[in-house]
C-alpha cells in the first residue's frame, strides 16, 4: 500500500495521502486501528516520499493523514459507477413489490412519490437513479488542502 500511493512529483502529496488513507482504512482492513498503530506506517511512507515532496516536516504529513483518514468514506479500489449501479439495483429491488411512497402497485417508485421526479409522471428507472447517485457523490467529495 505504501509504494502504491507514493507521489511521483511535487504537488501530489495531499492526493497521495488521501489515497494512502483510503487504502489503509478499507483495502488493508485497518479502519479500526488506532492512530498510534498507524503512525509507524505513515512515518515509513513519509520517509519514502521525502525525495519527491516539498513538505519535509513529518508532523504536517501526520496531521494531513489524520484528517484524510477521518474524512475518507470509500476504498482505494472503489469504482463510482459500479457502486451507483449496485445501489440503484438494491433500491429498485426493495421497491418492486409496492411503491414506497403512496403504496400504489407501480413496479418501482412512482413519480408522485419520488421527490426528485419530474412533473411528467414517469417512474424512476435504474438509469435515472444512477445519475442521481453520481450527482450526489460528486457534491460530497472531500478535498484535503494544505
Amino acid at each position: 500500500m505504501i509504494t502504491q500511493t507514493l507521489p511521483k512529483r511535487q504537488g501530489q502529496r495531499n492526493d497521495c495521502i488521501m489515497s494512502l488513507a483510503r487504502g489503509l482504512k478499507f483495502d488493508a482492513g485497518l479502519g479500526d486501528a488506532t492512530f498510534a498503530q498507524l503512525k509507524p506506517l505513515i512515518r515509513r511512507w513519509h520517509q519514502s516520499a521525502l525525495p519527491v515532496i516539498g513538505t519535509k516536516d513529518f508532523d504536517e504529513t501526520w496531521v494531513d493523514f489524520i484528517r484524510a483518514f477521518l474524512a475518507t468514506q470509500y476504498p482505494l479500489q472503489w469504482k463510482a459507477d459500479v457502486w451507483a449501479l449496485t445501489q440503484a439495483k438494491r433500491w429498485a429491488y426493495r421497491t418492486t413489490r409496492r411503491c414506497a411512497g403512496c403504496k400504489c402497485s407501480a413496479p418501482t417508485v412512482c413519480a408522485k412519490s419520488w421527490s426528485g421526479a419530474t412533473s411528467t409522471g414517469q417512474p424512476v428507472t435504474a438509469a435515472s437513479m444512477v445519475k442521481r447517485l453520481k450527482r450526489r457523490l460528486d457534491s460530497r467529495r472531500t478535498v484535503v488542502h494544505t
